[in-house]
């Protein structure tokens, strides 16, 4: 019994030991790729970072987020951004971000807000995490621009698979319900004004090819751009219009 005991508590002792140090790795490591990212010329900031849930789960919690990248123009900022994975599963991260958020470009600042937003990404062993998987659910939704236009959906979900024997190669599901595009784009479409401002739902299934992998590179070097599309299934509904589309494309520089 003793030995049973005294084995138990090394086994204890020892997995506090990996997670003290996986917590305080993930808290340093998430500071040095904001130093890292300031030191390139990009404005990355942010409050306080904790790393809590011992001793199952590592839970992340960043505070007051703000990255732009000098290279795009392209800015992005939100009160909190929160992350968590299993201890013996770090590898695959459950996302949440807030209820609002905000977007800015060159052109225009942009304030999200949604209902709920949660995703799952799963990466490849390796310190490159090239995405495996990811699946994005989002409650109600929407976007307003200072250049006066808005928009908004009741909910989506997006889901995305890597393709096994086709390298940087997504497999891409999105499903969307009441969907209402800016003003604009609804006049645009639809000059004579005879259908309903909103398309009751959207679904679409592809397969995009890029010319580099999603992974950290992506945010920290260069966006991979997509170089060949090969929609299976696209289906629309819009008032009494019915749309549905198929093919694949080339895109080039």
């Amino acid at each position: 019994m003793r030995f049973l005991l005294s084995l138990a508590l090394l086994a204890a002792l020892a997995w506090s030991g990996y997670w003290a140090l996986a917590a305080r790795g993930i808290e340093r490591g998430l500071a040095d790729w904001l130093d890292t990212r300031r030191a390139e010329g990009w404005a990355a900031d942010a409050g306080r970072i904790d790393v809590t849930g011992f001793p199952t789960r590592f839970d992340s919690r960043i505070e007051d987020l703000s990255l732009a990248d000098p290279g795009t123009g392209l800015a992005w900022s939100m009160p909190e951004f929160s992350f968590s994975a299993q201890s013996h599963r770090p590898q695959r991260i459950l996302a949440r971000w807030p209820e609002t958020q905000q977007i800015a470009t060159p052109l225009e600042r942009i304030a999200v807000t949604a209902e709920t937003m949660t995703g799952t990404l799963a990466f490849r062993p390796g310190l490159a995490f090239e995405l495996a998987s990811a699946r994005l659910s989002v409650g109600a939704f929407g976007l307003v621009s200072d250049r006066g236009w808005r928009a908004s959906m009741d909910g989506a979900e997006i889901a995305i698979k890597a393709v096994a024997d086709r390298p940087w190669a997504q497999h891409l599901q999105l499903s969307a319900s009441g969907m209402r595009p800016p003003a604009g784009l609804v006049a645009t479409l639809d000059p004579a004004g005879l259908l309903p401002p909103v398309f009751q739902r959207v679904s679409f299934e592809a397969v995009a090819v890029f010319d580099a992998p999603w992974d950290r590179r992506a945010i920290e070097e260069r966006r991979p751009q997509v170089r060949r599309v090969e929609i299976a299934r696209l289906d629309a509904q819009w008032g009494d219009l019915a749309l549905q589309a198929a093919g694949s494309f080339d895109v080039d520089e």
